[in-house]
């Protein structure tokens, strides 16, 4: 199966891949004040990836940023 590159250079289905990791990870975390480098590490992906994707779900009104900026 092919897929197509983004402008990054990662695939498209590893980006969704990464996106539903996050995704499953602020759903399961038992304090909703993770912050993106600990997000980042449960994830094992880096912090700027997770501030892409935590963003995108932020714009969707998926998750909310805290006052303190978790």
């Amino acid at each position: 199966m092919e897929t197509a590159s983004t402008d990054n250079g990662l695939s498209r289905i590893s980006y969704l891949g990464r996106f539903l990791e996050l995704v499953q990870l602020v759903a399961g975390a038992p304090d909703p004040g993770l912050t993106l480098s600990e997000l980042a590490a449960r994830g094992g992906v880096p912090p700027s990836t997770v501030s892409r994707l935590a963003r995108l779900l932020e714009d969707h009104g998926l998750v909310q940023r805290l006052p303190d900026k978790r």
